[in-house]
């Protein structure tokens, strides 16, 4: 059989990024390789994925609390049959589940047609779809060691990392800080929210150049999702700071290339790029999810890198003045941080699960999805 691998996931960047980012490697590998993705149709899925990769809206929940729990037993079945009828379909050899509740009912079907099963987690704290799909994945590859102490049988679970972008270390030419309005040698913050923005970061950064005299000896990047692009590029021109302002970046290497010191949420993925450059951050995790993971991921990387985190309603103008323009002059501290973390992340997570995907054309498991399908 081809080398066909269907993933399922997503909902959020964080997500469907290292499914993204291992597509890309399988298909350096597997040029014939015919590659699908489930997902739950939210905009920025389909703006990650654009015309890169074949994609399948699978019917998801809506709204939250016990609502949400409700259509979401309700979309199960149809998602599956949808799922299902695409397995038949694509015939792939390999499913890889990313996280978020796509991720569940896309198992299910590959279950049922004994088609093998990869788990990817990028928390410290596994995910409900990691936890659900646990016990029948052929293997689960997880980002951060300690989250295999948080899995029922560690037999199966790898630290391998996350699966990065293969541009993701970009110098720093003089014109790309010109073609976004900035100086070259001026120290650069950059903020950002993940995919979907964080009004809580952009409020903290908006009331601090409101509120306090911070200088003029630095520039900024940010990065504010939908919603908040013009209150926050006019902070900014108000306090005359050279800044690139944009509710979405493509091209988050070439921004990566540009920066200092970066100010964001805690999620795996941004854990791991950032962790993988040597890139120093002060990380805000989102407060409001029920098992707070990303104040996980941020006391990991604290427990090795130092205090490079602080809680959201921390977040004061005083804060943002002593803590990340702090950081953000010094220097040598900022190189310090970045040492620790390039020891912190692995960097081979594509090639690692690619050849775990690899001895699927041989091994039993493979086998297995062979009998699937009718000849």
């Amino acid at each position: 059989m081809v080398m066909n691998v269907v993933l399922a996931g997503g909902g959020t960047g964080g997500h469907l990024v290292p499914g993204i980012n291992l597509a890309d490697g399988i298909r350096v590998r597997w040029p014939e390789a015919r590659i699908a993705f489930f997902i739950s149709g939210r905009p920025v899925e389909k703006r990650l994925l654009a015309d890169r990769y074949e994609s399948h809206v699978l019917p998801s929940p809506n709204g939250s609390g016990w609502r949400r729990a409700l259509t979401g037993a309700r979309a199960v079945p149809a998602a599956f049959l949808r799922a299902y009828r695409a397995f038949l379909r694509h015939r792939p050899l390999a499913f890889v589940g990313l996280g978020g509740y796509t991720a569940i009912p896309a198992a299910l079907a590959a279950r049922s047609l004994h088609v093998p099963i990869f788990l990817l987690e990028q928390n410290v704290l596994p995910g409900r779809a990691t936890r659900c799909l646990s016990a029948m994945a052929a293997e689960i590859h997880c980002q951060w060691p300690d989250t295999l102490a948080h899995l029922a049988d560690r037999s199966r679970a790898f630290a391998s990392g996350t699966p990065l972008r293969p541009d993701l270390d970009r110098p720093r030419p003089d014109e790309a800080y010109r073609q976004r309005g900035l100086e070259p040698g001026r120290p650069t913050l950059l903020v950002m929210g993940g995919s979907q923005g964080a009004c809580g970061i952009d409020d903290a950064v908006v009331g601090a150049l409101e509120h306090l005299e911070l200088g003029r000896d630095w520039q900024a990047i940010h990065l504010t999702g939908a919603g908040s692009e013009q209150r926050v590029r006019a902070a900014y021109r108000e306090k005359g700071l050279p800044h690139y302002v944009a509710a979405f970046e493509h091209d988050m290497p070439s921004l990566f290339g540009l920066t200092d010191l970066v100010l964001a949420r805690a999620g795996g993925t941004t854990c791991a790029e950032l962790a993988a450059l040597g890139l120093p951050a002060v990380f805000v995790p989102y407060p409001w999810h029920k098992d707070r993971h990303q104040f996980r991921n941020a006391q990991s990387l604290g427990e090795s890198c130092g205090d490079v985190w602080v809680d959201q309603s921390a977040l004061t103008p005083v804060c943002f003045q002593r803590l990340v323009l702090g950081l953000l002059r010094d220097a040598e501290r900022r190189n310090l941080i970045g040492q620790k973390l390039r020891h912190v992340m692995r960097r081979d997570a594509t090639q690692t699960i690619c050849q775990s995907l690899g001895r699927l054309e041989t091994g039993p498991h493979g086998a297995s999805a062979r009998w699937a399908y009718p000849s």
